[in-house]
């Protein structure tokens, strides 16, 4: 692959372009899905941003998967942004008791290739999504050592960018 490609946009829902995603995204390319909300496959949406294409050509389908309920209009810019971040945390709150900030700002969040490469670089981005509502940091005792506090993070599940980006789970 050329390294002067950053961004590929996948204009199929069909669940065999899941494969690419995940090479695309090893390789540090950001990929982006536009498809018919219906038919898209559910493994590409928990892979990369999905942006359903009638609602971008104001059209109505004549069979929908499910009653979809309006949502505010958000910035496509702003839900690519915290997509992949926002998924990660969602997963690790379904498998784990806590999320633990340090773990993730840490050791998770460089797996993912995540907010930088430096720790100054995810301690930033961990701040801003703190204060776009995107998290909340909360104390809790330490498991592994009583008596002390640490801070753990969890959805803002309220948020209409998080509300979003789960939608398409």
């Amino acid at each position: 692959m050329r390294k002067e490609v950053q961004n590929i946009l996948v204009c199929a829902g069909d669940g065999d372009y899941a494969e690419v995603i995940r090479k695309a995204d090893l390789q540090g390319m950001k990929v982006f899905v536009c498809a018919v909300g219906a038919d898209v496959s559910p493994e590409l949406t928990s892979l990369a941003p999905f942006y359903p294409i009638e609602r971008y050509l104001d059209i109505q389908l004549t069979r929908k998967r499910r009653e979809e309920r309006v949502l505010p209009t958000l910035s496509p810019k702003s839900v690519a942004q915290w997509s992949k971040f926002v998924r990660l945390v969602s997963s690790l709150e379904a498998t784990l008791p806590f999320v633990g900030l340090l773990y993730l700002r840490d050791t998770i969040m460089p797996s993912y290739r995540l907010g930088g490469d430096s720790r100054d670089d995810r301690f930033s981005y961990t701040e801003m999504a703190k204060e776009s509502g995107i998290i909340e940091v909360y104390e809790m005792d330490n498991p592994m050592r009583p008596g002390t506090q640490m801070s753990c993070i969890r959805l803002k599940r309220e948020n209409d960018i998080v509300a979003e980006i789960l939608r398409t789970l």
